[in-house]
C-alpha cells in the first residue's frame, strides 16, 4: 500500500526519496507514505523534509494533555461510599481525603 501511495509523488521527489532511502536505510511505512503523498501534494516536499518524515519525527500528532483517570477498586469504593452516590459528591470526598493526607 505505501508504495501505492509513493507512485503519486512526482518523479523528482521519488529519485529524492529513494536517495534518503539508500542513505538511511529507514523503511516506508503506510503513514509516512501518506505524509510524503500529503508534502508533495502541498508542495512543498523538501528533501530535509524527507528522512524526518520516514523517522516519524514530522507529523506526529500531539497529544492533548489529559489528567490519568483514576480507578477505585469495588472493595475500597463499596467499604467507603454509598451505592448509588453521585458522583460529584465521591469526586468531592476523594479531593477532601487528598488534600488531607498531603497536609501531613
Amino acid at each position: 500500500m505505501a508504495a501505492v501511495t509513493i507512485s503519486f509523488l512526482k518523479p523528482g521527489e521519488q529519485d529524492m526519496l529513494e536517495e534518503c532511502l539508500t542513505e538511511s536505510g529507514l523503511p516506508v511505512t503506510l503513514k509516512s507514505s501518506d505524509l510524503l503523498r500529503e508534502y508533495s501534494a502541498k508542495g512543498s516536499l523538501a528533501r530535509e523534509d524527507i528522512i524526518p518524515i520516514l523517522k516519524g519525527e514530522i507529523g506526529r500528532r500531539a497529544k492533548p494533555n489529559r489528567m490519568p483517570a483514576i480507578k477505585i477498586s469495588n472493595t475500597v469504593y463499596a467499604k467507603y461510599f454509598k451505592p448509588g452516590q453521585p458522583v460529584k459528591e465521591v469526586q468531592e470526598i476523594v479531593r477532601k481525603a487528598l488534600e488531607l493526607y498531603f497536609k501531613k
